[in-house]
């Protein structure tokens, strides 16, 4: 067998043998806005675990849990006509920053307020230069509706079907019951512990 050909086997052999390139884990996060196991997620597991390993969670926010649509296109959400504007808010607010630190931030400073989101609303959106008039008119507006019914097709092809708000997914999957358990109540060592598992790393906001 030529030389040549020897050492581009010899490649390909060393190339297949390496270790995957570690990707964060991408997080979907199936939430309402004034649902409150979905403020407790976002402002306690989500925000925490984000501020100590940015690195390895990709997080995928989708605004809508149990809302539904009807015949001729109008919305109803589990709390109302409040969350249904709520989670568009959410939805604007987050699209309005590029920066996944900084979206993740507020989103969760906005779910913290959510019972007061008019009154404290603006000093979320501010804090990271956003205006407020802004946010709440693209919340209004046809395309924030035509995304709201996007994260409804989104959320109803959840399978299993979503019967709990919020709910989360790990690269797509939910996994079973306990797993779901361990993403809603212990974030931050779930993915931690799936990291290890799958590169056989420790990151150090995982320590």
């Amino acid at each position: 067998m030529a030389p040549l050909l020897l050492l581009l086997l010899a490649l390909s052999s060393l190339t297949a043998a390496l270790p995957a390139e570690p990707a964060p884990l991408v997080l979907g996060v199936y939430y309402e806005a004034l649902c409150p196991d979905s403020r407790d997620f976002v402002v306690d597991q989500l925000n925490t675990t984000y501020s100590r390993v940015p690195e390895i969670i990709t997080p995928i926010l989708v605004p809508w849990g149990k809302a539904s649509v009807d015949a001729d296109g109008v919305i109803s959400c589990q709390h109302g006509d409040e969350e249904c504007w709520g989670n568009r808010l959410l939805a604007c607010v987050a699209d309005a920053v590029s920066a996944e630190a900084v979206r993740v931030g507020v989103i969760s400073c906005l779910m913290d307020k959510q019972r007061s989101l008019h009154r404290d609303g603006p000093a979320c959106v501010a804090a990271v230069g956003l205006d407020w008039e802004a946010q709440t008119g693209c919340a209004a507006g046809d395309q924030s509706y035509q995304q709201a019914l996007q994260f409804g097709q989104q959320t109803d092809a959840l399978q299993p079907a979503l019967t709990f708000v919020p709910t989360i997914t790990l690269d797509g999957s939910q996994g079973s019951a306990d797993q779901q358990e361990a993403l809603f109540t212990d974030l931050l060592n779930t993915v931690c512990a799936e990291w290890q598992s799958r590169y056989g790393q420790t990151p150090d906001g995982c320590l």
